[in-house]
């Protein structure tokens, strides 16, 4: 996909500002709020790439606030797991 125009970039700001809201108060939920509007103007591939490049460091920065509540050894299982499954998405969006 080329140079996005000032409508995909203004959908794309305010769908990711709604979604990284619902992310920070509830811990989930970027998917359910930006996907719906960021497929309206962007391709499929290009939605979850951005979504992923966002939500990345907006979780680490949760976890980072919220370090001394969580118990690490009973979540690096899920959250290794949760990195597997991401690659693994990854690759079959690249390949469909």
């Amino acid at each position: 996909m080329g140079a996005f125009s000032l409508i995909q970039i203004l959908v794309a700001v305010l769908a990711t500002l709604a979604g990284t809201t619902v992310l920070a108060s509830l811990g989930f939920g970027i998917g359910m709020v930006a996907t719906p509007f960021l497929l309206l103007v962007l391709d499929p591939q290009t939605a979850v790439v951005m979504l992923n490049a966002v939500s990345v460091p907006i979780t680490a920065m949760l976890v980072w606030q919220t370090r001394h509540h969580l118990r690490f050894r009973e979540t690096l299982p899920i959250a290794l797991l949760g990195l597997g499954g991401a690659l693994l998405g990854a690759y079959v969006l690249s390949s469909s």
